[in-house]
Protein backbone atom coordinates (compact mmCIF):
# COMPACT_ATOMS: atom_id res chain seq x y z
CA UNK A 1 0.00 0.00 0.00
CA UNK A 2 2.51 2.77 1.10
CA UNK A 3 4.38 1.90 -2.95
CA UNK A 4 0.95 2.73 -4.32
CA UNK A 5 0.69 5.74 -2.19
CA UNK A 6 4.61 6.77 -3.40
CA UNK A 7 3.37 6.33 -7.08
CA UNK A 8 0.70 8.36 -6.72
CA UNK A 9 2.62 11.24 -5.20
CA UNK A 10 5.14 10.58 -8.35
CA UNK A 11 2.52 11.81 -10.40
CA UNK A 12 1.20 8.35 -11.26
CA UNK A 13 -2.98 8.28 -11.65
CA UNK A 14 -4.76 6.12 -9.12
CA UNK A 15 -6.18 4.09 -11.58
CA UNK A 16 -2.45 3.20 -13.35
CA UNK A 17 -1.10 2.74 -9.87
CA UNK A 18 -3.89 0.40 -8.92
CA UNK A 19 -3.19 -1.04 -12.21
CA UNK A 20 0.47 -1.73 -11.17
CA UNK A 21 -0.29 -3.59 -8.62
CA UNK A 22 -3.26 -5.85 -10.10
CA UNK A 23 -3.53 -6.63 -14.30
CA UNK A 24 0.03 -5.43 -14.93
CA UNK A 25 1.56 -7.88 -12.36
CA UNK A 26 -0.11 -10.19 -12.98
CA UNK A 27 0.92 -10.37 -16.72
CA UNK A 28 4.30 -9.53 -16.11
CA UNK A 29 4.23 -12.80 -13.72
CA UNK A 30 2.44 -15.08 -16.80
CA UNK A 31 -0.82 -15.77 -14.74
CA UNK A 32 -3.40 -13.19 -16.15
CA UNK A 33 -5.80 -16.21 -17.09
CA UNK A 34 -6.04 -16.88 -13.00
CA UNK A 35 -5.08 -13.45 -11.22
CA UNK A 36 -5.18 -9.47 -12.11
CA UNK A 37 -8.77 -8.70 -12.74
CA UNK A 38 -12.63 -9.80 -11.06
CA UNK A 39 -13.69 -11.99 -14.00
CA UNK A 40 -15.74 -15.63 -14.03
CA UNK A 41 -13.31 -18.40 -14.48
CA UNK A 42 -10.99 -16.73 -12.42
CA UNK A 43 -9.60 -17.48 -8.98
CA UNK A 44 -11.90 -15.91 -6.59
CA UNK A 45 -9.11 -13.55 -4.27
CA UNK A 46 -9.95 -10.17 -3.97
CA UNK A 47 -9.85 -7.25 -1.38
CA UNK A 48 -12.64 -5.25 0.01
CA UNK A 49 -12.57 -1.80 0.14
CA UNK A 50 -14.64 0.65 2.59
CA UNK A 51 -13.94 3.87 -0.01
CA UNK A 52 -13.16 4.25 -3.22
CA UNK A 53 -9.33 4.33 -4.41
CA UNK A 54 -10.07 6.41 -7.73
CA UNK A 55 -10.78 9.02 -5.34
CA UNK A 56 -7.46 8.77 -3.14
CA UNK A 57 -5.23 5.85 -3.46
CA UNK A 58 -4.58 5.56 0.10
CA UNK A 59 -7.95 4.32 0.18
CA UNK A 60 -6.65 0.98 -0.50
CA UNK A 61 -5.35 0.61 3.48
CA UNK A 62 -9.24 0.68 4.26
CA UNK A 63 -9.69 -2.56 3.99
CA UNK A 64 -13.46 -4.07 4.58
CA UNK A 65 -12.92 -7.58 3.65
CA UNK A 66 -10.39 -10.03 1.69
CA UNK A 67 -12.23 -13.22 -0.62
CA UNK A 68 -8.99 -16.04 -0.46
CA UNK A 69 -9.82 -18.00 -3.16
CA UNK A 70 -13.79 -17.93 -2.12
CA UNK A 71 -13.70 -17.53 1.37
CA UNK A 72 -14.95 -14.81 2.51
CA UNK A 73 -13.07 -12.81 5.75
CA UNK A 74 -14.72 -9.90 7.21
CA UNK A 75 -12.77 -6.84 9.19
CA UNK A 76 -13.22 -9.13 12.53
CA UNK A 77 -11.87 -11.88 11.19
CA UNK A 78 -8.88 -9.98 9.68
CA UNK A 79 -8.41 -8.35 12.64
CA UNK A 80 -7.99 -11.79 14.70
CA UNK A 81 -5.67 -13.47 11.90
CA UNK A 82 -3.52 -10.11 12.41
CA UNK A 83 -3.54 -10.37 15.88
CA UNK A 84 -2.59 -13.83 15.54
CA UNK A 85 0.37 -13.08 13.45
CA UNK A 86 1.35 -10.29 15.74
CA UNK A 87 1.51 -12.58 18.82
CA UNK A 88 3.45 -15.92 16.22
CA UNK A 89 6.11 -13.19 15.51
CA UNK A 90 6.77 -11.83 18.76
CA UNK A 91 7.19 -15.42 20.36
CA UNK A 92 9.11 -16.37 17.04
CA UNK A 93 11.44 -13.38 18.17
CA UNK A 94 13.04 -16.26 20.71
CA UNK A 95 15.36 -19.16 18.73
CA UNK A 96 14.09 -22.42 18.83
CA UNK A 97 16.99 -23.53 21.11
CA UNK A 98 16.77 -27.28 21.84
CA UNK A 99 18.87 -29.78 19.98
CA UNK A 100 17.19 -31.80 17.72
CA UNK A 101 17.02 -35.33 19.35
CA UNK A 102 15.20 -38.01 17.65
CA UNK A 103 14.80 -42.21 18.41
CA UNK A 104 16.96 -44.43 16.51
CA UNK A 105 20.19 -44.83 14.55
CA UNK A 106 21.25 -41.77 12.82
CA UNK A 107 21.17 -41.80 9.09
CA UNK A 108 21.99 -37.82 8.65
CA UNK A 109 22.62 -34.73 10.76
CA UNK A 110 23.36 -31.26 9.15
CA UNK A 111 22.58 -27.69 7.71
CA UNK A 112 20.86 -26.75 4.70
CA UNK A 113 22.28 -23.00 3.55
CA UNK A 114 19.25 -21.42 1.47
CA UNK A 115 20.30 -18.42 -0.70
CA UNK A 116 17.91 -16.17 -2.93
CA UNK A 117 19.44 -14.82 -5.81
CA UNK A 118 22.78 -15.00 -4.08
CA UNK A 119 21.66 -13.53 -0.80
CA UNK A 120 21.26 -15.16 2.41
CA UNK A 121 18.15 -16.40 3.16
CA UNK A 122 18.37 -18.74 5.63
CA UNK A 123 19.39 -22.24 7.33
CA UNK A 124 17.77 -25.23 8.13
CA UNK A 125 19.27 -27.71 10.75
CA UNK A 126 18.39 -31.38 9.95
CA UNK A 127 18.40 -34.65 11.48
CA UNK A 128 17.26 -38.10 9.61
CA UNK A 129 16.96 -41.71 12.17
CA UNK A 130 15.80 -44.95 11.04
CA UNK A 131 14.26 -47.58 13.75
CA UNK A 132 12.15 -50.70 13.56
CA UNK A 133 9.41 -48.74 12.23
CA UNK A 134 10.87 -46.55 9.93
CA UNK A 135 12.55 -43.25 9.70
CA UNK A 136 12.00 -40.14 11.80
CA UNK A 137 12.93 -36.76 9.85
CA UNK A 138 13.50 -33.58 12.13
CA UNK A 139 14.20 -29.77 11.40
CA UNK A 140 14.65 -26.48 12.89
CA UNK A 141 13.80 -24.21 10.45
CA UNK A 142 15.48 -20.42 10.37
CA UNK A 143 14.22 -18.51 7.32
CA UNK A 144 15.76 -14.84 7.03
CA UNK A 145 14.03 -11.94 4.58
CA UNK A 146 10.84 -12.92 4.31
CA UNK A 147 7.21 -13.20 6.02
CA UNK A 148 7.79 -16.78 7.40
CA UNK A 149 9.08 -17.15 10.64
CA UNK A 150 11.20 -20.47 12.94
CA UNK A 151 9.42 -23.59 13.26
CA UNK A 152 10.56 -26.81 14.19
CA UNK A 153 9.02 -30.18 12.35
CA UNK A 154 9.35 -33.42 13.30
CA UNK A 155 7.44 -36.44 10.89
CA UNK A 156 7.46 -39.63 11.38
CA UNK A 157 6.87 -42.39 8.18
CA UNK A 158 6.79 -45.99 7.93
CA UNK A 159 9.80 -48.15 6.38
CA UNK A 160 7.83 -47.56 2.97
CA UNK A 161 7.73 -43.94 3.52
CA UNK A 162 4.15 -43.54 4.12
CA UNK A 163 2.41 -41.29 6.67
CA UNK A 164 2.21 -42.04 10.29
CA UNK A 165 2.18 -38.66 12.32
CA UNK A 166 3.79 -35.41 12.83
CA UNK A 167 4.50 -32.40 14.86
CA UNK A 168 4.95 -28.53 14.22
CA UNK A 169 5.74 -25.67 16.13
CA UNK A 170 5.82 -22.02 14.76
CA UNK A 171 5.76 -19.43 17.65
CA UNK A 172 2.46 -19.66 19.73
CA UNK A 173 1.34 -22.08 17.76
CA UNK A 174 1.39 -25.71 18.07
CA UNK A 175 -0.11 -28.52 15.88
CA UNK A 176 -0.05 -32.40 15.47
CA UNK A 177 -1.49 -34.25 12.80
CA UNK A 178 -1.92 -38.22 12.83
CA UNK A 179 -3.03 -40.85 10.52
CA UNK A 180 -6.32 -42.53 10.83
CA UNK A 181 -6.66 -45.18 8.13
CA UNK A 182 -7.50 -43.26 5.54
CA UNK A 183 -7.82 -39.86 6.56
CA UNK A 184 -5.33 -37.30 8.63
CA UNK A 185 -6.69 -36.01 12.33
CA UNK A 186 -4.86 -32.76 12.51
CA UNK A 187 -4.93 -30.93 16.78
CA UNK A 188 -3.52 -27.35 17.11
CA UNK A 189 -3.71 -24.76 19.60
CA UNK A 190 -2.26 -21.34 19.11
CA UNK A 191 -1.34 -19.44 22.32
CA UNK A 192 -2.86 -22.30 24.47
CA UNK A 193 -6.65 -22.33 22.78
CA UNK A 194 -7.23 -25.39 21.20
CA UNK A 195 -8.35 -24.45 17.26
CA UNK A 196 -11.47 -26.64 15.80
CA UNK A 197 -10.03 -30.01 15.13
CA UNK A 198 -9.72 -31.41 11.10
CA UNK A 199 -10.30 -34.36 9.42
CA UNK A 200 -9.66 -35.29 6.02
CA UNK A 201 -9.42 -37.80 3.24
CA UNK A 202 -5.47 -38.57 2.38
CA UNK A 203 -5.78 -38.83 -1.26
CA UNK A 204 -1.75 -40.19 -0.89
CA UNK A 205 0.07 -41.36 1.89
CA UNK A 206 2.78 -39.19 1.37
CA UNK A 207 2.76 -36.08 3.77
CA UNK A 208 5.47 -33.40 3.75
CA UNK A 209 6.28 -30.51 6.19
CA UNK A 210 7.59 -26.61 5.13
CA UNK A 211 11.19 -28.69 5.42
CA UNK A 212 13.82 -29.16 2.71
CA UNK A 213 15.00 -32.24 4.35
CA UNK A 214 11.04 -33.87 3.70
CA UNK A 215 11.88 -33.96 0.79
CA UNK A 216 13.50 -37.18 1.11
CA UNK A 217 9.66 -38.43 1.93
CA UNK A 218 9.16 -37.55 -1.88
CA UNK A 219 11.73 -39.45 -3.03
CA UNK A 220 11.31 -42.39 -0.85
CA UNK A 221 8.16 -43.08 -1.29
CA UNK A 222 7.88 -42.36 -5.30
CA UNK A 223 11.08 -45.50 -6.02
CA UNK A 224 12.00 -43.77 -9.13
CA UNK A 225 14.75 -45.83 -11.34
CA UNK A 226 16.72 -43.80 -13.76
CA UNK A 227 14.24 -42.41 -16.82
CA UNK A 228 10.94 -43.03 -14.17
CA UNK A 229 8.68 -39.91 -13.69
CA UNK A 230 5.85 -40.52 -11.43
CA UNK A 231 3.00 -37.78 -10.67
CA UNK A 232 1.13 -37.75 -7.13
CA UNK A 233 -0.85 -35.84 -5.21
CA UNK A 234 0.75 -34.97 -1.83
CA UNK A 235 -0.43 -33.20 1.31
CA UNK A 236 1.98 -30.77 3.07
CA UNK A 237 1.61 -28.71 6.41
CA UNK A 238 3.13 -25.14 7.67
CA UNK A 239 3.39 -23.21 4.97
CA UNK A 240 1.51 -20.93 4.91
CA UNK A 241 -0.52 -22.35 8.40
CA UNK A 242 -0.78 -25.17 10.38
CA UNK A 243 -3.68 -26.31 8.00
CA UNK A 244 -3.22 -29.22 6.07
CA UNK A 245 -2.82 -28.41 1.84
CA UNK A 246 -3.10 -30.39 -0.81
CA UNK A 247 -0.85 -30.12 -4.26
CA UNK A 248 0.10 -31.58 -7.03
CA UNK A 249 3.63 -33.09 -7.77
CA UNK A 250 5.69 -34.69 -10.54
CA UNK A 251 8.73 -36.40 -10.10
CA UNK A 252 11.49 -37.35 -12.55
CA UNK A 253 14.59 -39.24 -12.04
CA UNK A 254 17.39 -37.80 -14.96
CA UNK A 255 20.59 -39.45 -15.25
CA UNK A 256 23.04 -39.34 -12.21
CA UNK A 257 24.95 -35.96 -11.89
CA UNK A 258 28.98 -37.47 -10.55
CA UNK A 259 27.09 -40.39 -8.90
CA UNK A 260 24.35 -38.31 -7.13
CA UNK A 261 21.00 -38.97 -7.73
CA UNK A 262 19.44 -36.25 -9.61
CA UNK A 263 15.79 -35.46 -9.97
CA UNK A 264 13.09 -32.81 -11.43
CA UNK A 265 9.99 -31.38 -9.54
CA UNK A 266 7.39 -29.86 -10.71
CA UNK A 267 5.13 -28.32 -7.84
CA UNK A 268 1.37 -27.42 -8.19
CA UNK A 269 1.01 -23.54 -6.93
CA UNK A 270 -1.90 -20.99 -6.48
CA UNK A 271 0.41 -18.83 -9.25
CA UNK A 272 1.18 -21.69 -11.66
CA UNK A 273 3.62 -24.66 -11.44
CA UNK A 274 7.10 -24.53 -9.62
CA UNK A 275 9.80 -26.39 -11.21
CA UNK A 276 13.29 -27.32 -9.71
CA UNK A 277 16.02 -29.61 -9.58
CA UNK A 278 16.96 -31.51 -6.73
CA UNK A 279 19.90 -33.54 -6.11
CA UNK A 280 20.15 -36.43 -2.99
CA UNK A 281 22.63 -38.86 -1.45
CA UNK A 282 22.44 -42.35 -1.83
CA UNK A 283 20.14 -42.68 0.85
CA UNK A 284 17.67 -40.31 -1.09
CA UNK A 285 18.27 -37.24 1.22
CA UNK A 286 18.52 -33.66 -0.38
CA UNK A 287 22.10 -32.50 -0.89
CA UNK A 288 21.19 -29.61 -3.10
CA UNK A 289 17.62 -28.00 -4.20
CA UNK A 290 17.51 -25.35 -6.82
CA UNK A 291 14.41 -23.54 -8.49
CA UNK A 292 13.30 -20.18 -8.96
CA UNK A 293 11.61 -17.45 -7.56
CA UNK A 294 10.54 -14.05 -8.89
CA UNK A 295 13.30 -14.53 -11.78
CA UNK A 296 16.28 -15.21 -9.50
CA UNK A 297 17.78 -18.47 -8.09
CA UNK A 298 16.83 -20.07 -4.89
CA UNK A 299 19.61 -22.40 -3.83
CA UNK A 300 19.71 -24.79 -1.04
CA UNK A 301 23.01 -26.57 0.10
CA UNK A 302 23.73 -28.65 2.29
CA UNK A 303 26.12 -28.57 4.83
CA UNK A 304 26.83 -32.25 6.65
CA UNK A 305 27.82 -32.39 10.96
Amino acid sequence: HEELRLLAASGLRPVDALRSATTTAAALCGVADRLGTVEAGKTASMVLLAADPLEDVANVSRVAGVVLRGRYLDRGALDEIVAGVKASVAEAAAPLEEALELPGEVVARGRYRMTWGGRYAGEEDFLVTRDEGGWWIGAADRPAGGFQQPSRTVLRVDSGFEFVSATWKQGNVEAGYSRLGDRILTEASRGGEKEEPAIRTLPSTLVVGPTYVGDSVLVGGAKLPVGGKKAFRVLFFGYPSWQVEEAGYELERLPDDEGRPRYRFVLETTVGPLTGELWTDDRGVPVRKSFAIGGEAFEVVREDR
